[in-house]
C-alpha cells in the first residue's frame, strides 16, 4: 500500500511538473507586488478556483531578487490554498525553475499545515486580490 501511494505521488508530481514547465511562460501572469530587493509575486487569474466560499486555490509565480536557493535559480511556481476567512495559506505544489525555464526541483505537499498570512506581506496582498468580497 505504501509503495502504491508513493507511485501515485510520483506520478502526480511528474504530471504537474510537465504541465507547469510547458505553460509557465504561456500563462498571463498578473503582477501582485514586489519589494526593494527585487522579489516579486504574480498570480494566474485563470487558475483561481473557489472550492468553497472560504478556500481559494491559485497558481502563483515568485521571482527572487537574490540567489537564496542555488546559483541558477530563476523562479518558483506554486499551487497554494488560501483560507480567506482565517487569513492563512498552504502550499500544495512547489516547482523551481532555473533562469532558462528548466525544471530544477518540485515538491507535492498535500495536507501540509496552514500558515498565517502576515499583515502587509506579499501573500496578504494576494489574499486581497483573489479572495471574494463578502457583502453584508
Amino acid at each position: 500500500m505504501k509503495k502504491r501511494m508513493m507511485k501515485i505521488s510520483v506520478g502526480i508530481l511528474l504530471v504537474c511538473s510537465v504541465a507547469i514547465a510547458g505553460t509557465s511562460q504561456a500563462v498571463d501572469w498578473k503582477y501582485v507586488t514586489s519589494d526593494t530587493s527585487g522579489n516579486a509575486l504574480y498570480f494566474d487569474p485563470g487558475s483561481v478556483e473557489n472550492h468553497t466560499f472560504d478556500i481559494v486555490n491559485v497558481w502563483v509565480k515568485y521571482k527572487t531578487g537574490f540567489r537564496y536557493k542555488m546559483n541558477d535559480y530563476g523562479y518558483s511556481v506554486s499551487l497554494i490554498k488560501i483560507d480567506c476567512d482565517e487569513g492563512r495559506l498552504a502550499s500544495e505544489v512547489i516547482v523551481d525553475f532555473d533562469k532558462e525555464d528548466r525544471l530544477l526541483s518540485s515538491v507535492i505537499n498535500p495536507g501540509k499545515p496552514w500558515f498565517s498570512i502576515s499583515p502587509g506581506s506579499f501573500y496578504s496582498k494576494l489574499q486581497r486580490t483573489v479572495c471574494p468580497v463578502r457583502f453584508p
